[in-house]
C-alpha cells in the first residue's frame, strides 16, 4: 500500500470540517488489512502503544489522525507512506 497526502500534521479537510476522501480510503484500507491479518484492534493498539479506543475511533473516523499515527499504523501493516510537499518536493517517511 502507498498513501500520499498534502498535510504533515493532520489529514482532515478543515475547510469542509470532514475527513478528506484520501483519509477515508486510508482508514478503510488499514481496517481491511488489519482484519485480513486477523489482528484485533487491541493487538494493533498494543503494538502502537495506544489504546484500543484510539484505534477504534480512528477506524470509525471519529478522531483526527496525526501523520505519525497514520504512519505508525501503516508501518505496522507493511504499508509505505510518502509526504508530498506543496512545492512538489517529496520526503520519504520511514517510521521507526
Amino acid at each position: 500500500m502507498l498513501f500520499e497526502w498534502q498535510h504533515a500534521e493532520t489529514i482532515v479537510d478543515r475547510s469542509e470540517s470532514r475527513p478528506s476522501g484520501l483519509l477515508i480510503e486510508i482508514r478503510q484500507n488499514l481496517r481491511d488489512e488489519r482484519i485480513r491479518r486477523r489482528m484485533s484492534q487491541s493487538e494493533v493498539a498494543s503494538l502502537m502503544g495506544c489504546s484500543r479506543k484510539r484505534v477504534s475511533e480512528f477506524e470509525l473516523g471519529l478522531v483526527d489522525a496525526s501523520f505519525d499515527f497514520v504512519a505508525g499504523y501503516c508501518a505496522l501493516l507493511g504499508a509505505s507512506v510518502e509526504f508530498i510537499a506543496p512545492t512538489g518536493d517529496h520526503v520519504d517517511y520511514d517510521h521507526q
